[in-house]
């Protein structure tokens, strides 16, 4: 991977390099596609209840070959991270298995994780990432060991988990548990490549950096994105496998696994795609089917609220079950407007004098200093956000994110 003007001009458009370096992932969609194609078939169709008995079965299946000293669960707010935990509970490991959580009193990716632990009784161990800022030679070392091109901060985040548990563990994520489910499918496929590739540049444009333009005048978003589909068939559908393909397979996985370590994905087993990528397509819009099998698997555990369901319970049987987990509120504290951040709250120690601050500030300084970014006033960006008149920060990681990456880039042209 080179850092060329056009490699560049990706980055700050997707907060990812979706060509070169692996990218796109097509050995993933191709292991997607041979479960889908080559599985014995299982029938993904039936009532309700059938279905739901279906996959509870083909998810307890992809939990297999369990002999570890120690299994660690990267433990978030959300779904994935929560039904692998509590399926390892099932299967017998609880003296042997340990929940982490990244984050900071009072965000949702924290404090939920904690309710669920709690009712697993299982071991949980919690980083407060607000002490733990990385110094420029942690960031250049984990761009090294693959982490450029993509969100440094994040990255560095993730890595962190290894340094609790060591190589010698087993470590599990929920990598595709959601992508699989429908948490991307939208009401309507695209019916072309072209459309498929115009919806892709607009909806995975990386979050809030709709705010600055980043990207030189002339760039065009769609013309370093794969001119024809990735699959011979329609066995996944066209915006499927770009997203499975290139943010999934080339941003993130590479944010959440290191490939140093063993690393489980039961998402990803044949028996698990298999079944979830045949069931009716209307079952996995919103993750539909997932939910149910999820909260007819484990009860218990998905009454808990989830960070992405602004803190509802799963279930049809609503406001009642609902208030239980709201509950939470009043034993934990949550921090006033930035509950929903992940990690750590970047707006926040980049506006004070914290770690976070020097490293992004130092970051960006180099940044400009090169005069690669004629078009954009890095230094203004910075001002803005420090004062309070912006929030840019997105923009700023991105950018720190750029001069890791660059920094590697230099260090091989030597």
């Amino acid at each position: 991977m080179t850092c060329e003007i056009s490699a560049i001009d990706d980055f700050l458009w997707y907060g990812f390099q979706p060509r070169g370096w692996g990218c796109p992932d097509v050995d993933l969609l191709k292991a997607i596609e041979d479960s889908i194609v080559n599985e014995p078939a299982s029938e993904a169709r039936g009532t309700g209840t059938e279905l739901i008995d279906q996959g509870i079965q083909a998810l307890k299946a992809s939990f297999k070959d369990l002999d570890a000293p120690i299994h660690v669960v990267p433990l978030s707010g959300g779904l994935d991270s929560r039904a692998i935990l509590c399926a390892l509970v099932e299967a017998g490991l609880r003296r042997r298995t340990v929940a982490i959580t990244l984050g900071e009193p009072g965000i949702h990716d924290f404090e939920i994780p904690k309710a669920v632990a709690d009712q697993l009784s299982v071991d949980h161990t919690l980083l407060d990432l607000r002490g733990l800022p990385p110094s420029s030679e942690d960031l250049v070392s984990i761009a090294r060991s693959g982490g450029m091109w993509v969100p440094i901060f994040a990255t560095y985040f993730n890595r962190l988990v290894s340094k609790e548990f060591g190589s010698d563990a087993m470590y599990w994520s929920g990598f595709m548990g959601g992508e699989l489910a429908g948490h991307h499918v939208a009401e309507t496929p695209s019916p072309t490549w072209n459309t498929a590739l115009a919806r892709f540049a607009e909806s995975r444009r990386f979050r809030r950096m709709r705010s600055v333009p980043l990207n030189s005048e002339l760039y065009d978003p769609i013309r370093g994105l794969p001119q024809s589909p990735l699959l011979g068939d329609r066995s996944v559908e066209f915006d499927d496998q770009l997203d499975f393909a290139l943010r999934q397979g080339c941003y993130i996985q590479r944010v959440l696994t290191n490939s140093e370590l063993k690393w489980r994905f039961p998402f990803l087993e044949s028996e698990w795609v298999s079944f979830i990528m045949r069931a009716p397509r209307e079952l996995r819009i919103d993750m539909l089917l997932y939910r149910k099998i999820l909260e007819s698997s484990f009860p218990r555990a998905f009454s808990i609220a989830t960070k992405g369901e602004l803190q509802n319970a799963l279930g049809a049987r609503a406001l009642r079950r609902m208030m239980r987990p709201l509950r939470f509120r009043g034993r934990f504290e949550v921090s006033s407007g930035s509950a929903f951040v992940n990690y750590v709250d970047m707006n926040r120690e980049m506006r004070e004098d914290t770690g976070y601050a020097a490293i992004v500030h130092d970051q960006i300084h180099d940044l400009e200093s090169r005069d690669l970014l004629p078009w954009i006033n890095i230094g203004g960006i910075w001002d803005a956000h420090r004062s309070g008149r912006a929030n840019h920060e997105d923009v700023l990681q991105v950018l720190t994110s750029l001069e890791i990456t660059l920094k590697i880039c230099d260090e091989r042209e030597l």
